[in-house]
């Protein structure tokens, strides 16, 4: 009867041992491939509420105007107007319209035509 006890104790043992080994390899393996959380709070100026999009989500800001997303970009919405989009996050977590609005720099216009010139002029 001894013997079968050791035997016993010898199969928990090894199950326990292995359990244990290979739980532990796939919890990290999980913790590994586990995107980051991209977490701000968008400062509107804007009277309509704002919706982000990223990760093929839409949704509305929260009350404190807060958002997450696993991945960049991250683009904001008013009126499916999209405002912009940013591709890192401020230190602080906080992003500006300014950080989202493009403005395009004006490009030189070529011509001849003394009609186009004139209502180019003030």
């Amino acid at each position: 009867m001894e013997k079968r006890q050791l035997i016993n104790y010898s199969l928990y043992s090894s199950f326990i041992s292995f359990a244990m080994i290979f739980g532990g390899c796939s919890n990290s393996e999980s913790k590994s491939h586990k995107k980051a959380l991209h977490v701000g709070h968008f400062v509107s100026v804007f009277e309509k509420k704002v919706k982000y999009k990223c990760d093929n989500k839409i949704a509305p800001l929260s009350n404190n105007n807060e958002f997450e997303c696993n991945s960049f970009p991250i683009s904001f919405y008013s009126d499916h107007i999209k405002l912009g989009e940013i591709n890192s996050i401020h230190e602080d977590g906080y992003v500006f319209p300014q950080d989202i609005i493009e403005v395009e720099e004006p490009s030189a216009i070529y011509t001849s035509n003394k009609e186009t010139i004139e209502s180019l002029l003030p």
